[in-house]
């Protein structure tokens, strides 16, 4: 599924709908997001069958959720965004964390490693893994490292995961100690 939005200016938007359509050849769907004034033309000239026309997300979370309604319409499982898990739940669009009903404060960093760290248990989680996939940089050493090994010893403390999640030396860190993942838990 491919969600694109439509530029304002039709001389633009009917080109760019026709090349997207030519580059996909109707292996994906694709949702056209319309601004207001644009969204009865695109509908009534560019839907069809494989095809819908959406008002504009205002936000990063309208757009999730205007996927996420795209996904179900089409009988296409949708991640869960609360994971549960051995007393731990984590609602991942609010970076929400409870130990046993007890909500636990994480900075917005620390929610993302501790989901990291969850959802790959027993597993060495390199540090390039992990600042590539939770920083979204790659970098050796440096104030990223640091913030690393910061982040994780403020997840064992207020997780209490002290014996649980062990630096790796030289490699990265892993959570061990428990029996599944949230993965291995929903199969």
């Amino acid at each position: 599924m491919l969600l694109l939005a439509c530029p304002r200016d039709p001389a633009v938007f009917q080109p760019l709908i026709a090349q997207v359509r030519k580059i996909l050849r109707g292996r994906m769907p694709l949702i056209l997001s319309a601004c207001k004034s644009q969204f009865r033309v695109i509908s009534i000239l560019h839907a069809d069958t494989s095809s819908s026309v959406v008002h504009a997300p205002y936000s990063f979370e309208d757009t999730y959720r205007l996927l996420e309604v795209e996904l179900r319409r089409r009988r296409v499982p949708v991640a869960d965004r609360v994971l549960e898990w051995q007393g731990y739940r984590f609602v991942l669009d609010q970076d929400h964390v409870e130990l046993a009903g007890v909500p636990i404060k994480l900075r917005p960093r620390e929610f993302d490693l501790a989901v990291a760290f969850f959802r790959n248990v027993n597993r060495l989680l390199t540090r390039e893994w992990l600042t590539a996939n939770v920083w979204g940089k790659i970098e050796e050493g440096g104030p990223i490292s640091r913030s690393l090994d910061v982040s994780v010893s403020g997840i064992r403390r207020k997780l209490g995961l002290r014996s649980r999640l062990q630096a790796i030396w030289g490699q990265g860190y892993q959570l061990s100690g428990m029996s599944e993942s949230f993965e291995d838990q929903r199969n």
